[in-house]
């Protein structure tokens, strides 16, 4: 997580892009044994499009890879965590800096992407 937070904040270098699908990726080798990693993935795929690294469909594009793969936790309701995503913000807000806000923010840009599929 700390690698994806530092390269998002980074993006003019160039090779910033390689290291956070690189810590995407991770994310999804975990995913069979660890649920949380979809509450991360989804909060580092929401930081990237607010700080406009990437765009919404992209990341949308990224998170169905990512579940992709199968879901080994449908039976588990999916906890988020209250820990935090983004370590910038969590110096002025903690709440808003955790995974939850994150998670949540990404769920309305996916309910955004469905109120305006095809005009993103």
């Amino acid at each position: 997580m700390q690698v994806a937070n530092a390269v998002l904040k980074n993006i003019i270098r160039p090779d910033w892009r390689y290291y956070f699908l690189f810590c995407i990726r991770s994310y999804q080798l975990l995913f069979p044994a660890f649920a949380v990693c979809e509450g991360i993935v989804q909060g580092l795929l929401a930081m990237a499009v607010e700080y406009q690294a990437i765009t919404l469909p992209e990341a949308l594009l990224i998170m169905n890879e990512f579940t992709s793969g199968g879901n080994f936790h449908s039976a588990i309701v999916h906890s988020k965590g209250g820990f935090v995503v983004d370590y910038d913000l969590a110096i002025c807000n903690q709440q808003l800096a955790a995974v939850d806000a994150w998670v949540d923010k990404f769920q309305e840009l996916d309910s955004f992407s469905f109120l305006t599929d095809g005009l993103l």
